[in-house]
This record gives C-alpha cells, structure tokens and sequence, in this order.
C-alpha cells in the first residue's frame, strides 16, 4: 500500500496515523489533525496551523505527554511502510542525519549542544530512514524512473551531553559516550 499526500490530506492522516500507540482516542484524533495541517501547509509552526487557541494548547499538550513519542506516534504510520515493503520489488533506504535547533539565550531541558558549541546553539539530532521502492528497469525502457516514496521505516534521535565541565577529572571524561 503506497501512500501519498497527494489523495485527501485528511485520508491520508487518517490512514497513516489511526494506529498511533496512544490511550487515548482523542489524542490519536488530534495527531491526526496534526499531521493534516502539515499536509496542507508544510513549514508552518504550530500556532500557524492551528485554526483556534484552544487548538495550539491541545497541540501542545499533546506533545509534552508521556505517550507522545516518535514511536508510538508514528507505529500505525511505520506499520504500513514494514506492510507496503512486504510486496515484491526493490527499495531503498535512504538515511541522514540532521540538527534540530531549539537555540536561545536561556538553555532548554532536554536539549544538548549542537554545531560547534557556539554560545546558545542547542537542540538534538534526528536520523531518519526513508524507505522508497525502486522502479523495475528491466522492461526495456531506457529513461530511469522515479523512485516512489513509501514512508518512514525508522528514526532515532539522540541529544549530545555538554563538553568537559571545568571541574572534571579525566576518569569522568572518559565515561562520557563519545559520538564516534
């Protein structure tokens, strides 16, 4: 089952996140709401794609609840894309690393230091893989044809822990995780 933002928005949304791991059913709803709005409007903030403020503090509720992880938010979405992958053909898995940015003046919990440590510059890293069905070629035809996306197949996150603090011993600093 291929999916596409191109049908409805708010089929779409529907299909792809009805199996959100989520308690609640109103919670499901709203992320599904959610992602309609990203549908219609790419790029838009929350406050901007929410049509009243009850919507933005709903939204926002949502997403500091202890249910609302990528995970469970994307199970039903992932569920499909592990479904659509089971059909005979060739993919791709296509995966990259980029920075989120939350920076301020004022440093935020949960985030970490990002870029080269600049002086307010903090977020996290995500690593999304992409799994896209690669077109059959072998029927004769000369022209490459696109690839079709089929959706997200996974993605982990991971916020990087401060420098050396001016008081660490080196046994401490060798504790640290190192990236590499």
């Amino acid at each position: 089952m291929q999916s596409s933002v191109h049908q409805e928005p708010q089929k779409w949304a529907e299909a792809q996140f009805a199996g959100a791991r989520l308690t609640d059913i109103r919670r499901v709803a709203r992320v599904q709401k959610i992602a309609e709005a990203m549908a219609v409007h790419p790029g838009r903030s929350m406050p901007q794609l929410c049509h009243s403020p009850y919507a933005v503090k709903a939204t926002y509720n949502l997403c500091t609840h202890v249910e609302a992880t990528p995970e469970h938010l994307q199970a039903g979405h992932r569920a499909l894309v592990q479904q659509a992958m089971r059909q005979p053909g060739g993919y791709l898995l296509w995966e990259d690393t980029t920075e989120l940015s939350g920076s301020g003046k004022q440093a935020l919990a949960g985030l970490g230091p990002i870029g080269h440590s600049a002086v307010g510059l903090q977020g996290f890293f995500v690593h999304p893989v992409l799994r896209v069905r690669w077109s059959d070629t072998s029927q004769g035809t000369s022209t490459r044809q696109p690839v079709a996306g089929i959706g997200l197949g996974d993605q982990h996150s991971d916020v990087r822990t401060p420098c050396r603090q001016p008081r660490e011993s080196s046994q401490e600093r060798r504790k640290r995780a190192r990236e590499s």
